[in-house]
């Protein structure tokens, strides 16, 4: 259940023993950074399960854990400071990875919260200064990728999260739904696979500019164009910043930069 390019990962996947909630699964969350695939994920347990699904349900989906950030929409009240623990041992948690190549040309397009300081506006300039985000200041927008996966996998993964590469999830849609489907009952239709392809060929993002679908998606998310879309520069300065050790549990390849390609 690999995209082209990416080895295996290294965490739990939907499917697995032992991922999910000790109690029967009665909600679904999906969590991730912004610009990391939250919204298509979230589509297809929406629609092909009966399972209870909010965007913000057990907080703001974008929430930079261990705190879960109160949104309209969450399934506990503000004043409460959090969901409750009868919530969270009821609820399967899908955390969406996403190469952080494709996340930074991503996110240095579409900021959200994250602010960039000394008026950076080039992708080479907004990978080189300090983000401010969620109260919280970074050294450069790759720490923050950094920041949400080890949050994830620390505060999480332990109590039976499941992790979702992007990636994949473009690549191969059907293998996730039917790996979902060991989690809770995927609603029965003679036009599964249909209705699959048609959530994924459809632009999840409903705001905020279009987003790339269906096989354009597939075409674009291949390891291959990384040092095409990313100067060789900035690249390297990439791989000094990144976790190598989030790379390796993702399955994610350390790409060299492209001597051809220095600007």
């Amino acid at each position: 259940m690999s995209a082209p390019g990416f080895g295996p990962l290294h965490v739990p996947q939907l499917g697995d023993d032992g991922v999910g909630p000790p109690d029967p699964i009665t909600a679904v969350q999906v969590l991730g950074p912004f610009n990391s695939g939250t919204c298509l994920m979230f589509n297809y347990p929406h629609h092909l399960t009966q399972a209870r699904t909010r965007y913000h349900l057990l907080g703001w989906k974008h929430s930079l854990l261990p705190v879960y950030t109160w949104a309209d929409g969450c399934l506990w009240k503000k004043a409460d400071g959090g969901p409750s623990e009868e919530l969270l041992r009821a609820t399967l948690v899908v955390c969406m990875v996403r190469s952080p190549y494709f996340w930074l040309l991503s996110t240095t397009r579409q900021n959200y919260q994250i602010r960039f300081e000394d008026g950076a506006a080039t992708f080479s300039e907004r990978i080189r200064c300090a983000v401010q985000f969620n109260g919280r200041r970074f050294d450069n927008l790759t720490a923050i990728w950094n920041a949400y996966y080890h949050a994830y996998r620390t505060h999480i993964e332990p109590t039976g999260a499941a992790f979702v590469r992007l990636e994949d999830l473009v690549e191969e849609p059907m293998t996730i739904v039917r790996a979902l489907g060991r989690h809770l009952e995927i609603m029965p239709s003679p036009q599964l696979e249909q209705e699959v392809e048609r959530i994924a060929a459809t632009p999840a993002k409903i705001h905020q500019g279009p987003c790339l679908a269906g096989e354009q998606a597939r075409q674009h998310y291949r390891i291959a164009n990384i040092p095409t879309l990313v100067a060789a520069a900035d690249l390297a300065l990439i791989n000094q910043q990144v976790d190598c050790a989030l790379l390796a549990a993702f399955g994610y390849p350390l790409v060299q930069p492209n001597p051809i390609h220095p600007a």
